[in-house]
This record gives structure tokens, C-alpha cells and sequence, in this order.
């Protein structure tokens, strides 16, 4: 009796090794099943996974077949290396999983902080390739990956809007997180499904309305916002520093972005889950996101260290053309008679000319001789102060004459005060800022800051007489003007057109005719 109880409390344990062997397999599987194609990609490099998956299905095969050849003692030998091999491959699978996650995240971050249009359409791929799965259906599969390409270049847009904002760099950070959270929301098909996978807009209301107004959520919001305020506070003492190196910038921005949406993940995670918030946990989450967003962070930096030293280069070598330059121009004092005053008209606005009609660099320049022959003018522009800072590519400004403007990649945004209390915005080239605008005293070039422009040369300019748009390097659907608003030239090629109480705002008359005509401007001194 006794050998026979062994033999039977043997065949138990057998068959629990059998169960659990089973069941972890199948974990496998699932798991895999759910892996998108970045983390199918990721897995080709890494995967500690899958070689004990194989060897998990080894011992699967060699048991049933000892106990189908009654080699009881052959099937617990192979059980016994199998238990030691499950709880092996709990672990590595685990750990398999962290780095799967990490590896996808900075994949995905990577493009998320680069400027240019390459990086827009990179960051649509990458989370295209993260939210759609080979697992899964030809028609769920390119759903998930429009809602992935839509929901990486919603939260780009989210990063570019926000990181414009002069705001405290953890609140920054804390509003790209939480709002990158919602647009995961929205923009996940499971959201917008019931519980047997079909489409329901009533559900997924219910389930947006409801992660807004958990009371629990907001609580957790409040906290992680006050945490990452503080962080931002702390970085804040070294906010010239950070300014003034667009590697620091970016990193920074892009860490405390990844600590709170690591934490608030985290946190959704535990409570999905029915847990009670593990509060150290949040926090070894919210740091390995943060730490993995900066790193992914570092090719956008030096693409904006880059855009800095080109600027630098341009302004350098521009302040040498100056210098060469200046001799000549101040010993050309032609006075040119005073043309008939003709009345200023409103600033054109930009709709009422198509674009494909904006004049080229050859035809502006025959423009400018043209009306020349009514009369040149000579400006020079007074000595003003303005707020200067790298553009956001994206990013968009209304102008005081009513245009919208959108920033291009390695463009600076130009602010300045007026003195009927209107703030003068546009959006200028490297080249261009080079010519007209140094740093303030001790302000290295090409850092935010204040500006003061280049005193010196007259500028040349010629009065319109009716409605024109040009062409011109820093705006891609060129520039706009009306009858009594100025033709400037800058340079062989480099014109732009100054309205007419800008003109009165930002230039005196160099001799007496041009001194005449701006008296002649409403506003004008």
C-alpha cells in the first residue's frame, strides 16, 4: 500500500508539471500573438524568450513520450529539469518583456524630438509598425495602423505645440504626458469596442468620458503634475544653461515628459489591475521611462546643436560682409527728389492673390527697378530691441498684418513690443537674423534672448502701387503687400515687402526725401 500511495502521488505531481508546462507555453504564444511589428522587429536582435520557449516544447514532447512508453521514471527526471526551467523562464521571460517595451519606446521617441518633415513622416511609421499586429486580421491590422499613425503624429504635434510654450520645463513635461495619455485613448480600437470586439461609439464615450472623470485618476494627475512641477522648478535654476544648449533643452523636455507618462502609466496599470498603488514602483517606472525618453531625445539635440552652429557660421560671415561692405555704402549719398505721396492702403491679405501667382526672384527684381523710376527711397532702421528664439517647425504665428505663418525647420521667431502696445511676430532664417539682429551683451549668438538690430546700412526701397505677393526664402507661400506698403532690397536677391506702419514703426528717412515720405504716412514722424 504504501509504494502503491507513492506511485500515485507521483503520477499527480507528473501530471502538475504536464498542467503548468502547458500553460506556460500557451503564456508564450499569447504573448507573442500580441507583439506588434516593432516589437516583432526588436525581438529579431533580442528575444531571450523564444530559445526557452523552444526548449520549454522539448520537454514538453519528451515527457508525453516517456509516459506513453510507461517510463515513469524517464517522465520525472525530465519533469524535474522542466520545473527548473519554467521558473527560469519566468524571469527571463520578464525580463524579455522590460526590454521589448523599452526598445519600442525609444524606436517610436527618437523622431518624436527631430525637426523636419522626415521626422514627421518617421514618427507616423514607427507607431504605425507599434500598434498594428501580424497576429491579428488584414482589416483590424490596417486600422490599428492608421489609429497608430494618427495617434504618433497627434502626440508629435502635442510635443511641438507645448514645447513653444514658455512654461516651467516639468509642467511641460506633465502636459505632454497626460495629454499623450488621452490621445492613446482615443486613438486605440479597443477603446471603441464592446465586449465582442465589434465597433460601439457608445462604449468607447463611456470609457473616454470615464478615465476623464475618475476621481481616483485625477487625484493621481494632480499629484504626478505637482511632482513634475517641482522637478521643473529644480531644473529651473538652471534655466539659462539649458536654454542656451539646445541638447539640454531637448533632453530634459523630453525626460520629464517620459517620467510622467511612465508614472501616470504606471498607475493606470496598477489600478487596471486592482491593486493598491505602489507608490516606489511608480517611481522606478516613471525614471526607466524618463531616462529612455532622454536618450531618445540626443539625435534631436544634435540636430539642434547643429542648426545652432550653422546660424552661428551665417551670422559670422554675414558680420564680415558687413564690415567690408560699409565703406562703400556710406560713401553713396545719392538724394533722390520726393515722389507724389500716394495714400497707404490696408496691409493685402495673402488669400486675395493665389500663391501661384507669386512673383519670382527675377520678377521682383524687374519689379523693383520698375518702380524705382517713381522714386527710391533709402531707410535706415532704428535701433530696437526684440525677443529671439529657435522656431518649433510646426508651430504657428498670426502676424500683425493678420497672415498665418508656420515655422520651418532651423527658422527663428522674432517678437518684438510696439509701441501702440501690438506685438510684431514673424519668423526669420538664420541668414536673415545674421544681417539685421546681434545678441545682446554677453548673449552668445544664436542663443534665445534679446536682440537688438544692426545699425549702419540704409536699406533700399521703392513704394508699391498695387496689390503684389513675392516669393521669399523663410515663407513658403511668400509675402504679401498693398498699394502704399515698400519693396525693400537687401541684397542681390533678397527682398521683402515692410507695410507701411511697420515702416513708420521700425525706420527714419536717410536723406531728405525719405524723411519726407514717411512724414507723409499716418503715424509717421
Amino acid at each position: 500500500m504504501p509504494q502503491a500511495a507513492d506511485n500515485a502521488q507521483d503520477v499527480i505531481k507528473l501530471s502538475l508539471v504536464q498542467q503548468e508546462l502547458n500553460s506556460q507555453i500557451q503564456q508564450h504564444e499569447h504573448d507573442d500573438s500580441q507583439r506588434s511589428y516593432l516589437g516583432k522587429l526588436v525581438d529579431l536582435v533580442w528575444n531571450p524568450g523564444q530559445s526557452s520557449l523552444k526548449d520549454l516544447q522539448k520537454f514538453k514532447t519528451g515527457i508525453d513520450q516517456k509516459v506513453q512508453s510507461d517510463d515513469a521514471a524517464g517522465a520525472e527526471v525530465l519533469a524535474s529539469r522542466a520545473t527548473a526551467l519554467m521558473t527560469a523562464d519566468r524571469k527571463s521571460e520578464g525580463i524579455g518583456d522590460e526590454v521589448n517595451h523599452y526598445a519600442t519606446t525609444a524606436l517610436k521617441m527618437v523622431p518624436m524630438f527631430m525637426s523636419g518633415n522626415g521626422a514627421w513622416y518617421a514618427t507616423g511609421a514607427t507607431w504605425a509598425a507599434d500598434q498594428a499586429r501580424p497576429s491579428d486580421g488584414v482589416g483590424a491590422q490596417l486600422a490599428d495602423a492608421t489609429l497608430g499613425a494618427a495617434k504618433g503624429v497627434a502626440i508629435k504635434g502635442l510635443v511641438t505645440a507645448v514645447g513653444s510654450q514658455d512654461w516651467n520645463l516639468g509642467l511641460k513635461g506633465a502636459a505632454m504626458g497626460a495629454g499623450s495619455r488621452v490621445i492613446d485613448g482615443l486613438l486605440t480600437r479597443q477603446t471603441w469596442e464592446n465586449a465582442n470586439g465589434s465597433f460601439d461609439a457608445g462604449a468607447g464615450l463611456g470609457k473616454v468620458v470615464g478615465t476623464a472623470t475618475d476621481a481616483k485618476a485625477l487625484a493621481s494627475d494632480v499629484l504626478v503634475f505637482g511632482v513634475a512641477g517641482a522637478l521643473g522648478a529644480g531644473a529651473g535654476k538652471f534655466a539659462p544653461a539649458i536654454a542656451a544648449d539646445p541638447m539640454l533643452t531637448t533632453t530634459t523636455t523630453a525626460a520629464l515628459f517620459g517620467i510622467t507618462g511612465g508614472a501616470l502609466s504606471e498607475i493606470q496599470r496598477e489600478r487596471s489591475a486592482g491593486q493598491k498603488i505602489d507608490w516606489s514602483q511608480v517611481a522606478i517606472r516613471g525614471g526607466l521611462e524618463g531616462s529612455v525618453y532622454a536618450l531618445a531625445a540626443i539625435p534631436g539635440g544634435l540636430q539642434g546643436e547643429l542648426a545652432m552652429r550653422n546660424m552661428q557660421t551665417a551670422m559670422q560671415q554675414q558680420a564680415e560682409q558687413n564690415a567690408d561692405s560699409t565703406d562703400q555704402t556710406e560713401a553713396k549719398t545719392d538724394t533722390q527728389s520726393e515722389a507724389p505721396a500716394k495714400p497707404a492702403a490696408l496691409a493685402l491679405k495673402p488669400e486675395e492673390i493665389p500663391v501661384s501667382e507669386q512673383l519670382t526672384g527675377d520678377q521682383t527684381s524687374q519689379l523693383f527697378s520698375d518702380l524705382a523710376q517713381n522714386g527710391e527711397y533709402n531707410f535706415v532702421k532704428q535701433v530696437y530691441s526684440a525677443d529671439v528664439r529657435p522656431a518649433v517647425p510646426g508651430e504657428q504665428i498670426t502676424t500683425i498684418k493678420g497672415d498665418v505663418e508656420v515655422a520651418q525647420p532651423n527658422q527663428y521667431l522674432i517678437t518684438r513690443q510696439m509701441d501702440n502696445g501690438a506685438a510684431d511676430q514673424y519668423f526669420t532664417g538664420p541668414e536673415s537674423l545674421a544681417k539685421r539682429w546681434q545678441p545682446a551683451s554677453g548673449q552668445q549668438s544664436g542663443e534665445a534672448g534679446t536682440y537688438q538690430t544692426l545699425a549702419g546700412n540704409p536699406t533700399k526701397m521703392v513704394e508699391l502701387s498695387s496689390p503684389v505677393r513675392i516669393g521669399v526664402s523663410w515663407a513658403p507661400n511668400g509675402v504679401t503687400g498693398g498699394a502704399g506698403d515698400f519693396l525693400a532690397f537687401y541684397g542681390p536677391g533678397d527682398y521683402n515687402i515692410v507695410h507701411a506702419p511697420a515702416l513708420v514703426e521700425t525706420y527714419a528717412g536717410n536723406d531728405p526725401a525719405s524723411v519726407a515720405k514717411i512724414g507723409s504716412i499716418p503715424g509717421g514722424k
